[in-house]
């Protein structure tokens, strides 16, 4: 939907700043919601969406979570900086490049929770 509105208001009012400010306005939300989640109404976002498919202790997904508002608020305010301050073919290159930030981000977040994670394949081994 936020798609939707920004795109066309930037074809309504043919101006590029509502299509350069919507990744900023998506990732605000995105951690305003996760943190209103965790910290007002004590629900878990990540939990309740991956807790089938990951068996995580309480705190590291309170913590994933945190982690997670951090990356949403950092790529909203980078995004925030190169819209304000840098033409549009400039934004539209470090969108393209900016791609580098989620797989660091991802395989990061890899790294952190393996060491939670229990090894079923050496667990079914054992006598």
């Amino acid at each position: 939907m936020l798609v939707i509105v920004f795109g066309a208001l930037t074809l309504l009012l043919q101006d590029e700043r509502f299509i350069k400010w919507k990744p900023t306005v998506l990732y605000t939300s995105m951690a305003i919601v996760l943190g209103a989640a965790l910290w007002i109404w004590k629900k878990n976002f990540l939990q309740m969406l991956l807790g089938t498919q990951l068996t995580l202790p309480e705190q590291v997904w309170n913590r994933l979570t945190v982690i997670w508002i951090g990356y949403f608020l950092f790529m909203a305010a980078i995004n925030a900086y190169v819209a304000a301050y840098y033409s549009t073919e400039a934004w539209v290159n470090f969108k393209l490049w900016g791609y580098a930030f989620p797989v660091i981000f991802i395989v990061g977040q890899g790294f952190y929770i393996s060491r939670y994670l229990k090894d079923d394949d050496s667990e079914a081994s054992k006598p």
